[in-house]
């Protein structure tokens, strides 16, 4: 039951401002009564507010379904586009890496070069750790 309305109240959290915390604070304090099980829960609900402040909201259309046809990785998205990418050269197929690419050039397309940059890093590492 407490469980239940500090949750409730940590929802709130997030939007009140800092005299109103300060009045959720107390009266959470008084619910709970023992300072150690208030500091414990308020240490539980400060890690719940802090891992939803750092979800970083997708705005764009859903993925409808992906389609493998190797070496072609299809995901087609419920606005009716698609994006297609393709492995290239020696590289081996891989249904996770053409998935997260589709979604990758969906999402930024490539005006910020992330082709590019993506490629750099992996040069980079490949270097550092006498691969390819």
């Amino acid at each position: 039951m407490i469980t239940t309305y500090v949750a409730n109240v940590a929802n709130s959290l997030t939007t009140a401002s800092s005299r109103d915390n300060e009045i959720i604070e107390r009266t959470m304090e008084k619910i709970v009564g023992d300072s150690k099980e208030y500091k414990r829960i308020k240490k539980e609900v400060e890690k719940e507010i802090a891992l939803e402040k750092k979800k970083v909201p997708v705005t764009g259309p859903n993925i409808k379904y992906i389609d493998f046809k190797p070496p072609l990785t299809i995901v087609c998205f419920d606005d009716g586009t698609k994006t297609i990418v393709k492995t290239v050269g020696d590289d081996k197929f891989d249904p996770e890496k053409g998935a997260a690419m589709a979604i990758a050039k969906k999402y930024l397309g490539d005006r910020y070069g992330y082709i590019d940059t993506i490629n750099y890093y992996v040069d980079k590492y490949n270097a550092k750790c006498g691969e390819k």
